[in-house]
């Protein structure tokens, strides 16, 4: 199982291009995680953050998961 770190969820919110094989990869092998620890960071900072446009995205990102 392979473990996903809170930069890899920052860049799939971003919609970086580069993460297509990766992602690609992952879905080959079928099992994956995200702790608990790392979707805190991911919340928090988006959520945390003043930017408005940012939360709201990571709120449809959460929530659409």
């Amino acid at each position: 199982m392979k473990c996903i770190d809170t930069t890899f969820l920052i860049d799939l919110r971003r919609n970086n291009k580069n993460l297509k094989p990766i992602i690609e990869k992952l879905d080959e092998e079928g099992i994956h995680a995200v702790p608990s620890i790392v979707m805190h960071e991911f919340l928090i900072g988006g959520l945390g953050s003043k930017i408005i446009k940012r939360s709201k995205s990571v709120k449809k990102f959460y929530l659409d998961s």
